[in-house]
């Protein structure tokens, strides 16, 4: 079993010795301030410039998570999470959608601003959840930041940023 889904699995650990389940929990400062278990949430096929300990998506990795339900389950939880962060949550369905949570304006107060560190974070979700079999979650938090680009955000979050969103929303499984 490979790190990733050892640690998707509840047997594994990031390199820091956390657990799916404690960085599950930890309260919105933490998430600011700790930058390492972004990769380890929602990993990515290439080795990461700022965390060389977080692990690497396989092609077996992807099938695993795209063929197991649990796993699923708790990909579905942590992007739960980021969306509360950020100060949105998921409306189940189908198709599902990202939506402003009642704390939004608050919670946006913290990540929309220029160069802001979470539109890497974004980028990553949007990617890694499109890779690992939830892409229609992936293209809802797509609609959702768009609309926010196009309604007061263009000059924050400018069109490159904007580009890489949608290229990561729309990724192909490496071959």
């Amino acid at each position: 079993m490979s790190p990733i889904v050892a640690f998707y699995a509840g047997s594994g650990t990031d390199h820091r010795g956390r657990n799916l389940t404690e960085i599950q929990s930890w309260p919105d400062f933490r998430l600011e301030q700790v930058h390492d278990y972004i990769q380890w949430l929602f990993p990515l096929p290439e080795r990461s410039g700022f965390n060389p300990a977080a692990p690497v998506l396989s092609r077996q990795d992807i099938g695993v998570f795209r063929g197991g339900p649990e796993l699923q389950e708790r990909l579905l939880n942590s992007f739960r999470m980021m969306l509360r962060f950020y100060g949105f949550r998921l409306e189940e369905g189908e198709p599902p959608a990202v939506v402003p949570s009642p704390d939004h304006e608050v919670r946006m107060a913290g990540w929309l601003s220029p160069g802001n560190h979470n539109f890497l974070r974004m980028t990553r979700i949007l990617r890694s959840m499109t890779l690992l079999g939830r892409e229609s979650e992936a293209q809802a938090l797509l609609a959702c930041l768009r609309e926010i680009y196009e309604s007061r955000g263009e000059e924050i979050i400018g069109p490159d940023t904007l580009r890489y969103w949608i290229g990561a929303a729309n990724s192909a499984i490496p071959g």
